[in-house]
């Protein structure tokens, strides 16, 4: 059912703060910045392999990751797998009491 991870969110207070780390320290290419205006999100994509680092800012007190952050505070938010078929995936997880 599984294919691969395709990437891994992180939850970060700013991108413009987080990105010297990621880009300078660990030398990973910022390759894309994209804004998710409906979700409030301002978004950096970094290739580590065949993984993406996805750093995640919230840029509106609604937004979830602002809120994620207020809760849990920054860090891992999600990590996102790529599988054969979404609707069969979303169908088991439900039959083993994820919603």
């Amino acid at each position: 059912m599984l294919k691969k991870i395709d990437h891994i969110g992180i939850a970060t207070t700013s991108l413009a703060d987080a990105l010297p780390f990621w880009t300078g320290g660990v030398k990973l290419d910022d390759v894309h910045q994209e804004l998710v205006a409906d979700q409030h999100v301002m978004t950096a994509f970094l290739p580590c392999g065949e993984v993406n680092i996805e750093l995640l800012e919230g840029t509106a007190p609604e937004s979830p990751i602002t809120k994620f952050i207020e809760k849990r505070g920054a860090g891992i938010h999600h990590i996102c797998f790529e599988v054969e078929n979404i609707e069969e995936a979303l169908a088991h997880l439900k039959s083993q009491g994820f919603s």
